[in-house]
This record gives structure tokens, C-alpha cells and sequence, in this order.
């Protein structure tokens, strides 16, 4: 499995830090204005500052990072449905293939881990070429690409699995790159 970028994280983190000093310039400020009624003045203030920005920032974070999976989703050059079953749950995998070695997982049926606080939407796999016309993720999801026929064939475990979308201007230009 591909670890997940962190750099956006660090971002999001050093702009909470940086929002937290320079809020400290609120007070200060206050002080200056009116001496300890504008010092109280400027502490509140700047309580609600820190709360509004925390608020905007964590907003934009999550929107950033929905949008760029968005993007990621939308570059797949297959997409593969499966069914993964559990004594308490039945998991809907979606593979997002795409043609630049990376495969996107998408687990629509997780149960949310009590012991995570924070777990990440997606998971990032490798795609590795088995021959011209197939790949295969993780040991698990194998695909098959009839050109001939525009026909794709996939399995996940051997089972089965629902060919959601084909783009296949994206799956001719893959055959046709040379590893």
C-alpha cells in the first residue's frame, strides 16, 4: 500500500499554529487602544478569531483533500466494483484503476475503527503490469483488457467483480506504454 501524502496535513497544521500566534496580536493590539478595557476587549475578541478561523481553516482542509480524491477517482482508467462480506457487515470496494501505476480504494461500507480518530477516506495501492493486456492490485484484484472485443474482464479474490467504467482511450494509451 502506498503511504498517504502528509504534506497537506503539515500544512494544515502549520496554519493553525501561525493562526494561533498571530492571533496573539489581537490583545496586544487591544492594549494599546484602550489600556486593560481594550486588553479585555482584544482576549475575547481574539477567542472568537481563533475559533472562526479553526472553523474556516478545518473546512477548507477537508474540501482540499475531498476534491483532490475527487480528481484522483476521476483519472481511473477502470473502475471495479466488488463485495466483501463479514459476520456483521458486508463491505462495497470500488477500484479505481488508473493508468499511471496507482490504484484508488474506496470502502463504501466501513465501519468507522473506535479506537481511530482520524482515518483517512480512501486508501492508495500499486498497479502492476502482468503482461500487455492485464494488471493486477495488491495480489487480490486481477484485470483482463480484451481490446478486440472492448471487453474488460475482473476478479477480486478470484470472484467476480463488477466492471463499473471503462474509459478506454485511457486503457489504449496504457497498452500502448512500454514498461
Amino acid at each position: 500500500m502506498i503511504e498517504y501524502e502528509y504534506k497537506s496535513l503539515i500544512v494544515f497544521f502549520l496554519a493553525i499554529v501561525v493562526m494561533l500566534i498571530a492571533s496573539v496580536a489581537i490583545p496586544v493590539y487591544g492594549y494599546k487602544w484602550k489600556r486593560y478595557k481594550g486588553l479585555a476587549i482584544g482576549c475575547v475578541a481574539q477567542v472568537v478569531a481563533v475559533v472562526v478561523l479553526f472553523i474556516l481553516i478545518d473546512l477548507g482542509y477537508f474540501t482540499y483533500i475531498e476534491w483532490k480524491n475527487d480528481r484522483k477517482k476521476d483519472a481511473a482508467m477502470v473502475t471495479i466494483r466488488s463485495i466483501e462480506s463479514h459476520a456483521d457487515h458486508v463491505d462495497t470496494l470500488m477500484w479505481y484503476i488508473k493508468d499511471d501505476g496507482e490504484c484508488v480504494l474506496e470502502n463504501e461500507g466501513k465501519k468507522e475503527d473506535e479506537n481511530s480518530s482520524f482515518s483517512y477516506p480512501i486508501s492508495l495501492f500499486d498497479v502492476i503490469r502482468l503482461n500487455t493486456a492485464s494488471v493486477c492490485v495488491e495480489d487480490r484484484v486481477m484485470v483482463k483488457f480484451d481490446i478486440k472485443s472492448k471487453k474488460v474482464m475482473a476478479t477480486d479474490y478470484d470472484a467476480p467483480a463488477e466492471v463499473v467504467n471503462v474509459d478506454w482511450d485511457k486503457v489504449n494509451a496504457f497498452i500502448e506504454k512500454k514498461e
